[in-house]
């Protein structure tokens, strides 16, 4: 089942406002945008579960909801990491479901 989940990783050469149909109203909200640096650092990856726990050099995720162009902005949870599950379609994080996600950091 996990063979078949889509890449979880956004692909950050396109052009920005192409990401997501919100991006001037989430960077003007949080001041961020997208980390240049090493995207994610997959810190554990479970097979068996469909699990991947990122973690970014800074704590901010830019989220894409699934089959959709609009993004959120969320915080890493007290471990500093972010937790992500494979239901063999799609990826969701604390099951909403997502299309994919890349770092971000604080302006």
């Amino acid at each position: 089942m996990c063979s078949s989940c889509p890449p979880l990783f956004m692909v950050v050469t396109e052009n920005i406002s192409t990401l997501c149909s919100n991006w001037e109203n989430v960077i003007g909200s949080f001041a961020i945008s997208l980390d240049s640096q090493k995207q994610v650092n997959d810190i554990q990856t479970t097979i068996s579960h469909c699990t991947r726990t990122v973690r970014c050099i800074q704590p901010y995720m830019l989220v894409k909801w699934h089959e959709s162009n609009v993004c959120d902005v969320h915080m890493a949870d007290e471990k500093g990491s972010f937790d992500y599950k494979c239901n063999g379609t799609h990826w969701t994080m604390q099951g909403f479901p997502i299309d994919s996600i890349t770092c971000g950091q604080k302006n």
